[in-house]
């Protein structure tokens, strides 16, 4: 799930990157569309971040009911 997050993380950094570039180089970037884009960006990776946890927490509990089924 590391690996999840991470390359999702690093999908979410470069259009960030792009978006805000291109904002820059055409002069349509004012402060409230950097903070708007700012603010989505952190929301996705949280998003994604607690995606990865609970996929995790999924994850341990049906091993450990595998675990107990197996007995």
């Amino acid at each position: 799930m590391k690996r999840l997050f991470g390359i999702g993380s690093g999908m979410i950094g470069i259009t960030y990157a792009v978006l805000i570039i291109r904002g820059i180089v055409r002069e349509t970037l004012t402060i409230s569309s950097g903070l708007l884009l700012t603010l989505i960006a952190v929301a996705a990776v949280l998003l994604l971040y607690g995606l990865t946890q609970w996929i995790n927490h999924l994850l341990d509990k049906l091993y450990k009911k595998l675990l107990r089924m197996m007995k």
